[in-house]
């Protein structure tokens, strides 16, 4: 579930960067911008159904990576992080809003503010950067 507010915007960068022939700024800017109002949608969605009356690591993800080597990917959310993540995902809709209309290579510009807001998201989202599973 928290995966996709950091898969979400990497996948319309790639959806931007990728794109065969030329689109136009508002084309692009139409993207991202979808791809961003996706992402607060879902972060407003696991807010209702987050229990807010608990300290604890909420809507955890838990994925083995690398076995030989025992990571894992490890996903969580906090009290502290949601308001963060909220404001990640509102200030990456507002700059795309907010954006000039002439931006010299929007390709490379939109998609690369949706790596940033994905790459945002992944460091508010993470528990650890590479947990062993032998540490638990």
């Amino acid at each position: 579930m928290l995966s996709l507010l950091i898969v979400v915007p990497l996948l319309g960068s790639l959806v931007i960067s990728l794109w065969p022939g030329r689109l136009s700024a508002s084309t692009l800017k139409t993207i991202g911008s979808f791809c961003l109002a996706f992402t607060l949608v879902w972060l407003g969605v696991l807010a209702r159904q987050f229990d807010l009356t608990t300290s604890n690591l909420q809507f955890e993800e838990l994925f083995p990576w690398i076995e030989k080597l025992g990571l894992r990917y490890r996903l969580g959310k906090d009290g502290l992080y949601l308001p963060l993540m909220g404001i990640n995902s509102l200030l990456g809709l507002v700059a795309f809003y907010i954006s000039e209309p002439e931006v010299h290579r929007p390709r490379l510009y939109y998609a690369l503010m949706l790596v940033i807001n994905g790459a945002v998201a992944g460091a508010f989202l993470s528990t650890t950067l590479l947990a062993t599973l032998s540490s638990l």
